[in-house]
């Protein structure tokens, strides 16, 4: 990486930080051109190709973080560079925005500077960054006791220690991509062992031999073997939260079956547990799982072999896993829309022949949920695009609230919940005038579902061990509509 630019959603720099040498800012005025011509900034090309760079960016509370390459590099790798670097901020910063980084000004000159080694990806733990760089009162801190578990079904995660213990070994230092032709990516591009004489002997360290028996990892900028991890963390109240969040992007034709649809899944946690925890995780149903990305805390020759993950947690919130699920029928929407549209046309005239004679549309729109959800659907809103020759439309529903925008012609229908009982229903009219064609609008929407996994994903078992206390454990599914359309 040449450089790297934060840039606000109004194509402003507001960070901007060099590791091979100074370069222009004309550079992120070609990459602002090409977020341009996009109708939303969300689709924008994560890696683009200008002139003689590779633009590789990702976006965040509407920031763009651009890293700048001037030769090939593996892109996954750049990538997971920039989310750390988002990751990193959150523990200094209540919320990453604009207005966040500039307060935080030098901590975050500071953390890019440790964060990177000549571009390349060096020490990207925030337990050893916090230490460097220290933290403050203006700092956020994440490392306290507390934990809401509003939501979380606290029954069915296994004994609270002993049972299943962890393979002995090291930890692997990389964060692996299965099923995509990588080993791993998330660490430098560097030999393994360091020779020579200037600052590191003549024997050879070893700083990561990954799952073999007998090795060890060298913490970054000290000798915690565990070096997301303090070696002493002490709380008040012991405690673990997980979330399955799962991102559903679906195309649904008007005949009702699903044309395309595909699925991003994250497990996330919140932790507070003294001492130095061993988790084993058992899952019920992973053969679904296309591909799975893991935090370096991850132990991969377990999951390889026997699909448990076995892990040193990180303390606070981090990120275990993502992972995609790319065929469709192993994905089960929560959702049905129904949308049903029958054309009145008016009398076709030598000026508007039936084509575009204009007309009355009745048009309805039935929402449900599935019949095995355990609780009802939240925070619904159905957004209907209608063509700009509608010239006005009457549209009543059954319950929740309708706003309509005569200028942009784009009507929300907003629901707090969607029971199965009483399936919510909008209908009504649209008309078109003579001289335009009969077009239907376009239908997006967006939804969560609480304790429901669209791929049968569950925690069936979390075996905490090497500790001397009861921890209290619990996890919870979300399943929320990505790019969703019908």
């Amino acid at each position: 990486m040449q450089s790297l630019f934060i840039i606000n959603n109004g194509g402003e720099i507001i960070i901007e930080k060099h590791y091979r040498g100074l370069m222009g800012r004309a550079v992120c005025d070609q990459f602002w051109l090409e977020v341009l011509k996009c109708k939303e900034p969300r689709e924008t090309k994560p890696i683009l190709s200008v002139a003689k760079w590779y633009l590789v960016h990702v976006q965040h509370n509407s920031l763009f973080f651009l890293a700048v390459l001037q030769a090939e590099a593996p892109p996954l790798q750049v990538i997971e560079g920039l989310k750390s670097v988002i990751e990193v901020f959150g523990h200094y910063m209540t919320e990453v925005t604009e207005e966040s980084i500039k307060d935080q000004f030098v901590p975050v000159y500071q953390l890019l500077d440790e964060m990177f080694d000549y571009g390349i990806p060096f020490n990207t733990y925030p337990n050893s960054l916090t230490s460097m760089i220290g933290s403050s009162s203006v700092f956020k801190d994440l490392l306290g006791p507390g934990g809401i578990t509003s939501g979380y079904d606290l029954a069915e995660l296994g004994s609270g220690s002993g049972g299943f213990t962890p393979t002995k070994g090291n930890l692997g230092t990389g964060m692996r991509l299965t099923g995509m032709g990588s080993d791993t990516i998330g660490s430098p591009p560097v030999s393994r062992t360091l020779t020579g004489s200037s600052g590191f002997g003549s024997t050879p360290t070893n700083i990561g031999a990954g799952n073999g028996a007998g090795g060890n990892m060298a913490g970054v900028g000290g000798s915690n073997t565990v070096p997301w991890r303090s070696i002493e963390k002490d709380h008040t109240l012991n405690e673990v939260y997980f979330d399955i969040i799962e991102e559903i992007d679906c195309i649904i034709g008007r005949n009702g079956r699903i044309v395309t649809s595909e699925l991003f899944g994250t497990i996330t946690s919140d932790c507070s547990l003294s001492g130095t925890p061993h988790l084993s995780m058992f899952f019920n149903n992973t053969r679904a799982i296309d591909s799975v990305s893991f935090h370096p805390c991850v132990r991969l020759k377990d999951w390889d072999n026997s699909k448990v993950i076995n892990f040193i947690p990180p303390d606070g919130k981090f990120t275990l896993l993502d992972f995609t699920v790319s065929r469709s029928q192993n994905i089960d929407i929560p959702i049905m829309i129904t949308p049903v549209l029958n054309w009145n046309a008016n009398p076709p005239t030598k000026e508007a022949p039936i084509e575009i004679s204009g007309g009355i549309g009745n048009l309805q729109i039935s929402v449900g949920s599935k019949a095995m959800m355990k609780s009802d659907l939240e925070d619904v809103v159905i957004t209907l695009t209608f063509p700009k020759g509608i010239s006005s439309t009457s549209l009543t529903p059954s319950t929740g609230l309708v706003t309509y925008d005569e200028i942009t012609k784009i009507l929300v229908w907003k629901m707090k919940t969607v029971t199965r009982e009483k399936p919510p229903v909008l209908s009504g009219s649209i008309i078109v005038p003579p001289g335009s064609q009969r077009i239907g609008p376009t239908v997006e929407v967006q939804f969560t579902a609480m304790k429901y996994s669209a791929v049968g994903l569950t925690i069936d078992q979390l075996v905490v061990s090497e500790i001397n206390y009861k921890p209290r454990k619990a996890v919870r599914s979300i399943t929320k509509a990505g790019r969703f359309e019908v």
